[in-house]
């Protein structure tokens, strides 16, 4: 991260794309809130709130009695999530422009906190969770999506350009200092920052071309490309290569495409911590 942004952009088109990955998830989302315990009531801390699309559902989920922070590094995504938020008519929410690993969190005494890729972005995620547990109460949630395993991303058969892609995207991401594989670490820096996990779920997508879900890595690989390119870290030859063997699995109804892995943990703060 540079100039308190993202490697990967704020542009119109990366907001948009966000949206398309919230929709995709929303439901795992969702889940996974309601068996954190998220209500009525609650002050939840929304840990890189991006655009808002998360921070939107929260809102709505704890109501007007109910309160959430939204910590977000881009000034562009703050405006556009208060934007949202206004055009809904929500209230309850505090967007705070902070760099999550440099400023102070300003919050205390929460009843939760939402995080969901973030921590494998961040130059020092232990630190940000020890952080995020001081703001919660003791017996607090802490809901969690991170990427486990980024190169389970595949297609069966195998497809030669793709797996060059998601070399280039992981070599990428380690040198912007952050970690695709942080789910590998996670559960250690949960209890090395004072929280007992309550659960630890792998979710892997299994998608088929007619699969609302395939819009997912369609529209990552799309944005990312032009982002490589426009870098110099893809030559356009490659990029035009990955873009036509995925037009080919496109129309081909019997390709099988394995997403990254995620991990989902539910974390509890200890009264000792």
């Amino acid at each position: 991260m540079a100039d308190r942004e993202y490697v990967l952009g704020t542009y119109d088109e990366e907001i948009e794309r966000l949206g398309l990955q919230h929709r995709v998830w929303r439901a795992h989302m969702t889940d996974c809130w309601k068996r954190a315990g998220l209500s009525v009531g609650q002050k939840v801390l929304d840990v890189g709130a991006g655009p808002g699309y998360a921070t939107l559902d929260l809102a709505q989920i704890v109501g007007p009695l109910g309160r959430v922070a939204a910590l977000e590094l881009s000034e562009r995504f703050v405006a556009r999530g208060q934007e949202r938020l206004a055009s809904n008519g929500i209230k309850n929410v505090d967007y705070r422009n902070l760099d999550l690993v440099k400023d102070d969190l300003r919050v205390n005494g929460y009843d939760a906190a939402w995080c969901r890729w973030v921590l494998s972005f961040v130059s020092d995620p232990g630190l940000v969770v020890a952080k995020i547990g001081k703001t919660l109460k003791p017996g607090g949630t802490f809901a969690i999506h991170e990427y486990l395993e980024y190169s389970t991303w595949q297609c069966l058969p195998s497809r030669p350009s793709q797996k060059a892609f998601i070399d280039i995207t992981i070599q990428n991401w380690r040198a912007a200092g952050g970690e695709p594989n942080i789910g590998l670490v996670l559960p250690k820096l949960l209890t090395d920052a004072g929280f007992k996990i309550r659960s630890a779920t792998p979710i892997l997508f299994t998608i088929r071309p007619g699969d609302y879900a395939w819009q997912w890595p369609k529209a990552w690989i799309a944005s990312s490309c032009k982002r490589l390119v426009e870098s110099g870290e893809m030559d356009q030859t490659a990029a035009d290569l990955l873009a036509a063997e995925f037009r080919e699995m496109e129309n081909d109804p019997e390709t099988i495409m394995l997403s990254p892995s995620v991990l989902e943990v539910i974390a509890e703060r200890s009264a000792e911590a």
